[in-house]
């Protein structure tokens, strides 16, 4: 996180912020409405929004990469829930998807391959 630190220029600032406010004007309706696709609490899809954009600014190896959520994730995601959940009872539901959330992101990770940059 340093090296890009010391190399980042002011003049880059304006543009990253208003990048930024547009960027936030996009995903967080979007994040909220895909949380409520998958039968989840509309915080739920703010904390999509915000987590994984903090994680990969501190741990993060790429400038330019893309992190949030999807239509194919979410309604995934809302089969899963659907089939986990089928009483749709909010608190299980929340449940069923803390757990899913690591698996799937476990699965994620030990298909890539970080030698090559390739999907298996």
């Amino acid at each position: 996180m340093e090296n890009w630190i010391v190399s980042y220029r002011k003049e880059w600032l304006r543009p990253d912020v208003i990048a930024g406010l547009t960027t936030a004007a996009v995903v967080i309706p979007k994040a909220m409405a895909y949380a409520t696709i998958a039968g989840l609490p509309v915080q739920v899809g703010l904390y999509t929004a915000f987590l994984p954009m903090v994680i990969y600014a501190v741990l993060g190896t790429s400038r330019a990469l893309s992190v949030s959520t999807t239509t194919t994730l979410t309604i995934l995601t809302a089969a899963e829930l659907g089939e986990a959940v089928p009483s749709g009872d909010p608190a299980s539901l929340l449940t069923a998807s803390a757990t899913l959330s690591p698996a799937r992101g476990g699965d994620a990770r030990a298909r890539f391959r970080p030698a090559t940059g390739l999907h298996c």
